[in-house]
């Protein structure tokens, strides 16, 4: 048998054994500019990066390490007390914002919302 009997048995069994499913069904929505601005200006307010979670979360955990295991002492004529106060406020402000953002991470909306938002305002704009 020679290579190229080989080549075309190969290319008639693919051809024999081959199920085509079709599934062309789409969607499909025209708007126009201003309403794809007006969706997003109304939903990428709503979104939170991982990135921005994760820098206020070490912020937080920084200055509560600190605060737990720094001995502060006096300072530039700043009493270790207060500097403690200080880390201590930072720490609560972090945290404070921390917890918005671990809520605005979890209630962010994904391209599926942003997608249905823009056909929902250029729907009510039509009618």
């Amino acid at each position: 048998m020679s290579t190229d009997d080989l080549k075309n048995n190969i290319g008639v069994n693919l051809v024999d054994n081959l199920k085509l499913t079709e599934n062309i069904k789409q969607e499909v929505v025209m708007t126009t500019r201003d309403k794809i601005k007006v969706a997003l200006h109304e939903m990428l307010p709503q979104y939170t990066s991982t990135e921005q979670l994760l820098a206020w979360a070490g912020l937080t955990i920084g200055l509560a390490t600190a605060l737990l295991t720094a001995d502060f002492k006096d300072f530039l004529g700043i009493s270790g007390e207060t500097v403690a106060g200080a880390v201590g406020l930072g720490a609560l402000l972090s945290l404070g914002v921390t917890s918005r953002e671990v809520l605005r991470w979890f209630r962010r909306p994904n391209l599926d919302d942003v997608v249905d938002r823009i056909i929902q305002d250029s729907e009510r704009q039509e009618a």
